[in-house]
Parts: structure tokens; sequence; C-alpha cells
């Protein structure tokens, strides 16, 4: 996953920015990868198990309650909510992985 703003670049210096780089770096010291957007390994993988016709689609995710349609709204409060109660957690797990 990477967090991309619709009008905008989000800045490499923003916390936003750099906690991409940090969560990516726990990823390559684990020996795992945490691109699985950015190398398409959903879809490589999906393939090797014999899956056919899959059909990719990027889909734009509101961050926050500020859209106005309601639909959009909702999943915006519940995709916030989501990544900020769980922020400790990556962060965590990120830490533990790069100190050891």
């Amino acid at each position: 996953m990477r967090w991309k703003a619709v009008n905008a670049e989000i800045p490499e210096t923003s916390a936003m920015g750099q906690w991409h780089k940090v969560w990516h770096a726990g990823g390559e010291k684990s020996g795992r990868t945490f691109r699985l957007v950015e190398d398409n390994l959903q879809e490589k993988l999906m393939k090797e198990a014999g899956f056919v016709d899959i059909q990719v689609k990027d889909v734009l995710c509101p961050y926050g309650p500020w859209p106005e349609d309601p639909r959009e709204k909702e999943a915006g409060i519940v995709t916030k909510a989501a990544f900020e109660n769980d922020m400790d957690g990556k962060s965590l797990i990120t830490a533990i992985i790069l100190v050891t």
C-alpha cells in the first residue's frame, strides 16, 4: 500500500513520506517484502497459483470524513479509524525488526 494524494504528491520529508521508508526497510531487514502493491505481488502469486482472468483495479479510498458522498464519507471514516488504531502495532513491529 502506498498513500497518494489525489491533487498533490505527499512530500518525502513529511511524516507519511518517511513512514513508507521505515516500513519498507523493516520488511527488507526481516527478509520479507511489504511492497505487495508496488511489486505487484498479489497478481503474480495468483497467477502462480493457477488463477486466470485476473483483473486488477486501483481503487481510491478516502482518508477521513471529507467526501460529500455518504458512501465515500463512511469509507473514509472507517479507513482512517483502522489505520490510526493500528499505527502503534505497525510502528512497533517495524521498530523491533530494525533494531534486532
